[in-house]
């Protein structure tokens, strides 16, 4: 009677519900939807709850269910459930079929909502939704274990050989779709990028008697951390990055590398100064001890909503960790900086 898809975050559930709405047409539509919303300054990302069949997407605080921040978790608001989720299951049982995408965690104490939508799964009305994969609340796992509910967990391993077929896996595509794909276009060498990571540090261990708080130009508000370079100290920086060991990446190659998650070292090795017209270049950023522009500028941004955690702009890199520690030491104000986590690069296939 009722289905239930499940699997990893971003594989493809809701686009696959949209697409059994369109072959389905119901004539009359229930059930709710979520929505998130685009990441604020601080990277957290508010989700919103609309009617299933509303046209327009307002965001408005009655309808935000909660908020996802990155490294801190989420943070759920019961009353839009009771007010907003309730509202878009009224008169559910005179509809043709109820969506309900999804079921996380964020209902936990919403209980009038949770008991309203176990309700309905012992009603007569098909449901369609989404109950996340890693969700353990009792809402959650009541609808795992109720008679009328079929969870379903597939995976794509075989593409149809007939017809036009788009596949859109992205880097969490599984081993066998990987494989379908290399069968089909066996002479095919792009199927995969290198990806990279920049370190963390702390934001107590960097001295800010040589660096200072700015944005470039002074436009908006000074939310970077600059490290200013003279010209001897980039030159000898320049010699120790583009010298220092890698860590082994199977299959990496300088060429091979994704233009936009580019290894700092590697772009370093284009030129001697390659990295002063990229995330080490000074326009706009005046040294306050000088009064004026440094040879070079090595920032670093906030990573999170305290300010305690920083990432230095710009420096992707599969360096070894020992050799991270060494040469990223060389730039002023980092002299003895505390890392947090080191900069990795994998490969997405």
């Amino acid at each position: 009677m009722h289905v239930f898809l499940t699997g990893p975050v971003q594989i493809g559930k809701s686009t696959l519900l949209r697409a059994s709405l369109d072959a389905l047409q119901p004539q009359k539509l229930g059930g709710f939807r979520t929505v998130s919303a685009q990441p604020q300054a601080d990277g957290s990302r508010p989700v919103y709850l609309h009617p299933a069949c509303s046209p327009d997407e307002l965001h408005e605080s009655a309808n935000r269910i909660g908020i996802r921040r990155p490294g801190l978790g989420i943070v759920s608001f019961p009353a839009a459930f009771e007010t907003a989720g309730l509202a878009a299951l009224a008169g559910a049982e005179d509809c043709d079929l109820l969506l309900m995408d999804e079921i996380g965690r964020m209902e936990r104490r919403a209980e009038g909502y949770s008991a309203r939508i176990l309700t309905l799964l012992d009603g007569g009305v098909p449901i369609l939704g989404v109950v996340q994969k890693k969700a353990d609340t009792p809402l959650a796992q009541a609808i795992r274990s109720h008679p009328a509910v079929t969870v379903v967990e597939g995976e794509v391993e075989r593409i149809p050989e007939e017809g036009q077929v788009i596949v859109a896996a992205g880097p969490l595509a599984s081993d066998a779709l990987t494989e379908e794909i290399s069968r089909l276009f066996p002479d095919s060498r792009y199927l995969n990028f290198f990806d990279a990571a920049a370190p963390l540090v702390t934001f107590e261990s960097v001295n800010m008697e040589r660096a200072w708080f700015a944005s470039r130009y002074d436009r908006g508000t000074p939310d970077y951390i600059n490290c200013p370079m003279e010209e001897e100290e980039y030159q000898a920086f320049w010699e120790a990055l583009t010298t220092a060991q890698e860590a082994e990446v199977h299959g990496f190659e300088d060429s091979g590398v994704f233009e936009g998650c580019m290894p700092v070292e590697v772009m370093a090795r284009r030129g001697r100064h390659t990295l002063c017209y990229g995330p080490l270049k000074p326009v706009g950023l005046k040294d306050p001890r000088t009064g004026r522009e440094p040879f070079a500028v090595v920032q670093l941004r906030r990573d999170n909503a305290q300010g305690s955690i920083y990432n230095i702009v710009g420096f992707q890199t599969h360096l070894k960790w020992p050799e991270q520690k060494r040469v990223f030491s060389m730039i002023p104000g980092r002299e003895r900086a505390e890392v947090v986590r080191y900069g990795g690069m994998h490969r997405n296939t």
